[in-house]
């Protein structure tokens, strides 16, 4: 009788053992599968187990908090990539604003030093040309001739002036507001 009585308690510390055992065995795997998960970035939700202690359930709770901070936190992070990469491509725009001022620039002066060089040589021809006309001796298809010559370095000395204030147009600082 004491034999039987100790196989069936043995028996019955055994199945109480093992079923406390597959709850606790249950939980570390639960929590074990849930790390592993979080490790490979799967940040999905913590799905709630019951678990067979207080001390397990705080554990639960904390690695459910883990995983809520480590989603804001890159959350965070996107938006601060996010708006890094757009000021990166102001910045690149703004660059290239500059870029095309300086260029301007530098056409604006050189078009300047151009328009007063074909300057100098026009306004000899010119006064030349009047200069000859002056002249009563001169053959009228000459003068036609003459008149001709005045009236394009006229025009040529127009498209000058309008070159020069082109270039200083560009070339001339302005307050910025």
């Amino acid at each position: 009788r004491n034999f039987g009585i100790a196989v069936a308690a043995t028996g019955l510390i055994l199945a109480v053992s093992w079923v406390f055992g597959r709850r606790w065995l249950r939980a570390f795997t639960h929590l074990d599968e849930t790390a592993r998960r979080v490790s490979r970035g799967d940040l999905s939700p913590l799905q709630p187990l019951s678990m067979p202690t207080a001390e397990m359930d705080r554990l639960q709770g904390t690695v459910g908090s883990m995983i809520t901070n480590l989603q804001r936190a890159r959350e965070s992070i996107a938006a601060q990539v996010s708006d890094e990469r757009r000021m990166r491509e102001e910045l690149q725009s703004l660059q290239q604003q500059v870029i095309r001022q300086e260029r301007l620039a530098a056409i604006g002066v050189l078009v300047s030093g151009v328009a007063h060089e074909l300057n100098n040589p026009l306004q000899a021809i010119l006064g030349f040309a009047e200069l000859l006309q002056m002249n009563r001796d001169m053959p009228d298809h000459a003068r036609a001739d003459l008149t001709l010559i005045q009236k394009e370095t006229a025009r040529a000395s127009a498209i000058i002036r309008n070159l020069s204030r082109f270039g200083r147009q560009i070339s001339e600082p302005t307050p910025v507001r």
